[in-house]
């Protein structure tokens, strides 16, 4: 089923605190296109865990591709050898009877991917497609994967085979050109149904930092000077890696100003209320990864930045250095603009 793709355009703004000299780091972004979802019918095709999918066993479906024209540039992959080997061990699932819709791809398996491309697609299809859809999931789901889908009332069936093939399966492609980008009223659907199940309090004005002191990377090597300047000025610190899914909603939704390092949190200021702020720890001067300043400017939320040093030619690998100074510079002008 092919719909007619229509086209929204989306501007935002610069950070509040931007300085000329940094514009350049995020001009590049500051508008695009968003389309409506296509869904696309594939008939006989094998779906490998984790979210690759072939109807020819030597190339990839260009049609479940996760981004307009992705694998133009992505070097494609040979399928045979790992149906072979999932054949041998008994690893293949088939679904010959029913029809399932599919809107994940190889980077789904993330928190960010999840709530900002999955969940909207997957609400996409039952609210304007059909309302009994089942969905398939080709990956064994985590505590707020299932629970998302419980609180969306979902219908959806995962998987821990290797392989799985469908006699028809309805591909939804993503909206935008490319990943960091969103579609804004299927996001902010998504998170209204969410927070609607759950049930909150708006009325709240909490000031929260969300520290990564127990990730693998991305964390803060002079933490303890800036959690310190954060409890001086009333903020609240969280370990998201030890709160479960609906709690960390029910903080969200009463936040006023949100402070975090570049990193998977963020993506939950889709549930604050729109012009809160958000304050992100970037790393320095880089012209790419601006996700979270375009994910804020979509939701019409205030985002302020402060570029950090890094111990590393990588920032997705790096720890970070915080200036203090500039730090608590910052923090108090989002207070100011908060009250």
């Amino acid at each position: 089923m092919k719909l007619k793709r229509e086209i929204n355009n989306i501007a935002i703004k610069y950070p509040v605190n931007i300085t000329l000299e940094h514009k350049k780091y995020f001009e590049q972004c500051l508008q695009w296109e968003y389309y409506t979802p296509v869904v696309k019918n594939h008939f006989c095709s094998f779906l490998y865990l984790g979210g690759a999918g072939t109807s020819l066993l030597l190339q990839p479906i260009k049609n479940t591709e996760p981004w307009l024209n992705f694998y133009k540039t992505f070097n494609k992959s040979f399928y045979l050898g790992l149906l072979l080997a999932a054949a041998k061990k008994n690893k293949i699932s088939f679904v010959t009877a029913r029809l399932y819709y599919y809107c994940t791809n190889e980077f789904s398996n993330s928190y960010y991917h999840w709530f900002t491309e999955v969940l909207p697609k997957i609400v996409y299809v039952k609210n304007s497609l059909n309302t009994n859809a089942k969905f398939f999931i080709p990956f064994p789901l985590t505590e707020y994967q299932r629970t998302s889908l419980n609180l969306l009332g979902i219908n959806f069936y995962d998987t821990k085979s290797k392989v799985t093939f469908f006699c028809q399966l309805k591909v939804v492609e993503n909206f935008t050109m490319s990943t960091g980008y969103y579609h804004r009223s299927l996001l902010t659907e998504t998170a209204h149904q969410i927070k609607k199940t759950i049930g909150y309090n708006e009325k709240l004005k909490r000031k929260i930092y969300v520290t990564r002191k127990n990730a693998s990377r991305r964390r803060i090597l002079n933490e303890e000077k800036v959690t310190n300047i954060l409890l001086k000025l009333g903020f609240e610190i969280f370990d998201f890696d030890d709160i479960d899914f609906i709690k960390q909603v029910e903080i969200l939704v009463s936040t006023s100003i949100f402070v975090s390092l570049h990193g998977a949190a963020l993506t939950n200021m889709i549930y604050m209320q729109p012009n809160s702020i958000i304050f992100e720890l970037l790393p320095k001067e880089i012209y790419s990864d601006k996700c979270f300043f375009i994910l804020a400017g979509t939701l019409k939320h205030r985002y302020y930045y402060l570029f950090c040093e890094i111990n590393n030619p990588s920032h997705i690998l790096a720890d970070y250095y915080v200036n203090i100074q500039m730090f608590e510079k910052v923090l108090l002008a989002t207070i100011s603009a908060a009250e």
